[in-house]
């Protein structure tokens, strides 16, 4: 027997008795003002995407964008420049990057 489960807003899929945690869906409640709410429909349909489509693409877009900038760190061509010259450096480690060597590795374990 399969189907689903929902528990406390989660749906959970099961068959045979086991969730599959891969399947597993969560619901986004949240409200907006009516006008943004049309221009959303009306920017779904152009897509040709119901609403609930639509949201998701855009929610999971902007996501993923918002992640990976904060995995990256962008510098000037002056900040890349000075950055190059400390890394070819070959003046040993002074104390600022002693302590702050040993908090990185305190924290990666």
């Amino acid at each position: 027997m399969c189907g689903r489960l929902a528990y406390n807003g989660v749906y959970l899929n099961y068959c045979r008795g086991r969730i599959d945690k891969a399947m597993q869906t969560a619901r986004l409640d949240f409200r907006i003002e009516a006008g943004t709410k049309r221009a959303i429909e009306q920017a779904a349909g152009l897509c040709g995407q119901t609403l609930s489509e639509f949201a998701k693409s855009v929610l999971t877009s902007k996501a993923a964008e918002v992640i990976q900038k904060s995995r990256v760190t962008e510098l000037t061509d002056e900040e890349w420049r000075r950055f190059m010259r400390i890394v070819d450096s070959t003046a040993a480690p002074n104390t600022k990057l002693k302590r702050a060597a040993k908090r990185y590795k305190a924290r990666r374990g």
